[in-house]
C-alpha cells in the first residue's frame, strides 16, 4: 500500500509539472515597449512584425496591434480597418458584439474581407479591448467561413491577457 501511495504522489508530481511546462507566458510589444502579457501553449512561435505580433500555435494565427494615440475600445473600433490593413483589406462587419475579456470589456466585430497577402476572399474576426491603459486589436482571419477552432483558441488566449 506504502509503494502504491508513493507512486501516486510521484505521477501526480510529474502531471503537474509537465501542466506548468504545457504553457508559458509571452510579452507583446508597443512602442518598443512589453505592454501585454499572455498566456500561450509551450510550443507557440512569437515574430514581432512592423508594429504586430504574430503568435502562431497549432490551433491558430493571431496577430496583434497596439492601437496608437487610441484611449478607448470606440476609438480603436473606429480604427480597425487602418490597423489591419496588413493583413486584411476591404473588412466589413457584419456584427459587432460586446464582450468580457480578461474582466474588461471589448468589441468582437465579424464579417467579409479581403486577404492583403492574395487578395483572396474570406473572413476575419477582430476583437478590440485596453489593457493597462493601451488599446489592442487582435485578428483572425482566412479564406471561407472562420474556424471555430481558430476562435476558441484566440478567446482562450486573449482572456489570459494582463498587463506586465
Amino acid at each position: 500500500m506504502r509503494n502504491l501511495m508513493m507512486s501516486l504522489f510521484v505521477l501526480s508530481f510529474a502531471l503537474a509539472v509537465q501542466a506548468q511546462d504545457a504553457e508559458r507566458f509571452i510579452s507583446v510589444p508597443a512602442g518598443g515597449v512589453p505592454e501585454l502579457v499572455l498566456k500561450v501553449p509551450a510550443k507557440t512561435i512569437v515574430t514581432p512584425i512592423k508594429g504586430k505580433t504574430v503568435i502562431h500555435t497549432k490551433d491558430m494565427f493571431l496577430h496583434i496591434w497596439a492601437v496608437n494615440n487610441a484611449s478607448n475600445v470606440t476609438e480603436g473600433v473606429s480604427r480597425v480597418a487602418d490597423v489591419i490593413k496588413g493583413e486584411v483589406l476591404n473588412f466589413k462587419p457584419t456584427a459587432t458584439n460586446d464582450l468580457l475579456l480578461a474582466q474588461t470589456s471589448a468589441k468582437r466585430l465579424i464579417g467579409p474581407a479581403t486577404e492583403a497577402d492574395d487578395g483572396d476572399e474570406g473572413n476575419a474576426e477582430v476583437i478590440v479591448f485596453t489593457i493597462g491603459g493601451r488599446v489592442f486589436v487582435a485578428c483572425i482571419h482566412g479564406e471561407g467561413p472562420l474556424n471555430l477552432i481558430e476562435h476558441k483558441a484566440m478567446l482562450e488566449t486573449l482572456q489570459t491577457a494582463k498587463a506586465p
